[in-house]
C-alpha cells in the first residue's frame, strides 16, 4: 500500500511539473503573465524535479538559468 501510495504522489507531482513548466513556456512565447521561478523549483523541491528536467531539456525552456537546473537536475 505505502508503495501505491509513494507512485501515485510522484505520479501527480511530476504531471503537475510537466504541465507549469509547458504552461510558463507557453505563455513566455506569447508575452504573458508568466509563473514564478518560485513556484517551478517549489515543485521541483517536493518531488517533480526529474520530470520538470525533461520537461525543460525536451521543449528547451529556462535552460540558460543556473538556478533552475541546478534545482531540478536530478542529481
Amino acid at each position: 500500500m505505502t508503495h501505491a501510495v509513494a507512485a501515485v504522489y510522484f505520479a501527480v507531482i511530476s504531471a503537475v511539473a510537466m504541465i507549469l513548466t509547458i504552461a510558463d513556456k507557453h505563455k513566455a512565447v506569447k508575452g504573458k503573465y508568466r509563473i514564478s521561478e518560485d513556484m517551478l523549483l517549489t515543485i521541483a523541491l517536493i518531488g517533480g524535479a526529474a520530470a520538470e528536467y525533461i520537461t525543460m531539456k525536451c521543449i528547451r525552456h529556462k535552460t540558460q538559468h543556473n538556478n533552475c537546473l541546478l534545482y531540478t537536475s536530478p542529481s
